[in-house]
């Protein structure tokens, strides 16, 4: 799962990353033509568990975008996101 505190957020922003199992995953943003827009890690090793992220993308403008979480090999999560710079 993708836990973010709000739909809407500012930047920097923290999600919370719901892992079901041991795996490397991938966590990309894109927008809503389904571009990839902006890779936040690629191949990382996680645990099973809830594991925070801080997100820095200061170069993204303001819109509406998609956080996929995609472990290797199997479907990925999809959280939509609206970023705004107050």
């Amino acid at each position: 799962s993708i836990n973010v505190s709000s739909e809407i957020v500012t930047q920097p922003f923290i999600v919370t990353l719901g892992i079901p199992e041991t795996d490397i995953y991938t966590l990309s943003i894109y927008d809503l033509a389904g571009r990839k827009i902006k890779e936040i890690f690629k191949n990382r090793l996680y645990q099973v568990g809830f594991h925070p992220e801080n997100i820095k993308i200061k170069t993204i403008p303001e819109g509406i975008y998609f956080l996929m979480l995609n472990p290797q090999n199997r479907i990925g999560i999809t959280r939509k996101i609206s970023i705004f710079d107050y």
